[in-house]
């Protein structure tokens, strides 16, 4: 009896974590992801850049387990934020672009951007603690062609 009230508290537990994945019935959708796939071709398009983007704007679920990014992904698009970010393949990605914190070193750099939907609180942490003159400029005609907020950081 124990185990089936523990069993049954687990299962509580995980869905209501996690319950924007589930969706039973007639609200089962399949998400066309086709849009942001194309975004993430123009991006790896230019061979010369890496993008910095922040957990949302670039949903890390765009691919499914059954499918292979395209060649070039995990080299230059690293997603700030989360459990990657001390990750050995993305700190040496990173390094490569003379990156090691992310939000001090992207500030001047022209080959390096970040893919952010909310600007204007990174740049409020930038300029409190490693720019006071850092401010953003969104890349066009980039941002307009995939639909994404893509920035370059000036100081």
């Amino acid at each position: 009896m124990l185990s089936a009230l523990l069993l049954l508290c687990a299962l509580f537990t995980s869905y209501m974590y996690s319950r924007t994945d589930y969706r039973f019935g007639s609200h089962s959708v399949i998400e066309d992801k086709s849009e942001l796939k194309q975004a993430v071709n123009t991006l790896l398009a230019d061979n010369d850049c890496l993008y910095l983007c922040k957990v949302d704007p670039l949903d890390k679920a765009i691919y499914s387990a059954f499918e292979t990014p395209p060649d070039g992904y995990w080299d230059r698009i690293v997603i700030i934020g989360g459990w990657l970010t001390q990750n050995p393949i993305v700190a040496r990605t990173m390094a490569d672009y003379g990156i090691v914190n992310p939000y001090r070193d992207i500030v001047g750099k022209d080959n390096v951007f970040i893919i952010d939907d909310d600007i204007d609180l990174t740049i409020r942490f930038i300029s409190e603690y490693y720019d006071p003159a850092a401010s953003a400029e969104l890349v066009e005609p980039l941002s307009s062609e995939t639909g994404l907020e893509i920035y370059r950081i000036t100081g």
